[in-house]
């Protein structure tokens, strides 16, 4: 039962009128609130948990590996060895 949005009298749910003045509500009844999930248990001592990292690529590691070769091949070939 929910209140009549004219009188305040009681509105029955299944036929969606006032007991008291017999007025029809333009509004339905209100939906059901939904279940509540269970959630997880949190502890006091636990870290919050930490965000994962995105995966680089292939393509970047390639690119990476590309540029870099080289420059490395020149500092080891200018370097002096005594």
């Amino acid at each position: 039962m929910r209140s009549c949005e004219y009188c305040g009298g009681a509105v029955d749910d299944a036929t969606n009128k006032c007991t008291a003045c017999g007025a029809t509500q333009s509004t339905s009844p209100p939906a059901p609130a939904p279940a509540a999930a269970a959630a997880a248990p949190v502890y006091i001592n636990q870290a919050p948990a930490a965000p994962q990292k995105e995966k680089g690529s292939w393509g970047c590691l390639i690119g990476w590996v590309v540029i870099f070769w080289p420059v490395a091949i020149i500092y080891y070939l200018q370097r002096r060895w005594d």
